[in-house]
């Protein structure tokens, strides 16, 4: 419930290491990223309206999953290849298996935040131009092309994993202590601006996922 620290519900995840997940709002399927199994290469489980025994789903291309995000039925998942370079995975609406989305205009390095903000995909990176800060792109998809339009710098940031993208802000945990010296923070960015953080507070020692929790829009 909203608000509430009680669980109302627990699910079996037999198959690995969940990292991520993601709602379809249209169905209430619910995605679990495992970013490995036990003995091998991770996968995508689906639970058909958020219960009961998984589809299990994966991309040949990709050894790892992080996080992921819904768009009109297709899920969307960052991940890693066995040799460590960036994969962003699709499993469309109905498919039996995942593949590879291309990205053009940039590289991204290390897998992050997957979400959506009307047609526009956003993508994180923890290792933004494979250097000790994150940031985040703005892509347009187009079949299995998704071309980066635009770089929200996330200033004063270490390693942003995971993301929650609003329509005018980006709220997300800094785990600063991974760059050393510095405390971690929960920090908010303007949005699609960048830049400097707006707002910040203190965190866990290591802040992995972020999400906003509203009623009635607010």
């Amino acid at each position: 419930a909203h608000g509430s620290i009680t669980i109302l519900k627990t699910l079996s995840d037999a198959v690995g290491y969940p990292i991520g997940c993601a709602i379809d709002q249209a169905t209430g399927d619910l995605a679990v990223m495992n970013v490995y199994d036990f003995s091998s290469a991770g996968s995508v489980l689906v639970y058909a309206k958020a219960r009961g025994t998984p589809r299990i789903y994966a991309n040949p291309s990709a050894y790892s999953y992080y996080f992921g995000a819904y768009r009109k039925g297709d899920l969307y998942v960052s991940g890693a290849s066995g040799k460590g370079d960036y994969v962003l995975s699709r499993l469309a609406k109905g498919a039996r298996s995942m593949s590879s989305i291309a990205i053009s205009g940039g590289t991204l390095y290390f897998p992050g935040t997957v979400a959506w903000r009307s047609s526009t995909l956003v993508l994180g990176d923890q290792r933004c131009k494979n250097s000790t800060t994150s940031c985040l792109y703005d892509l347009t998809l187009s079949g299995k092309t998704a071309t980066i339009e635009r770089t929200i710098a996330l200033g004063g940031s270490c390693d942003v994993a995971q993301a929650w993208v609003g329509a005018t802000q980006v709220a997300a945990g800094n785990n600063a202590e991974y760059c050393g010296g510095r405390k971690s923070r929960v920090e908010i960015w303007p949005y699609p601006a960048g830049g400097k953080p707006a707002a910040s507070i203190s965190s866990p020692r290591a802040p992995v996922g972020a999400a906003m929790s509203s009623v009635g829009g607010r």
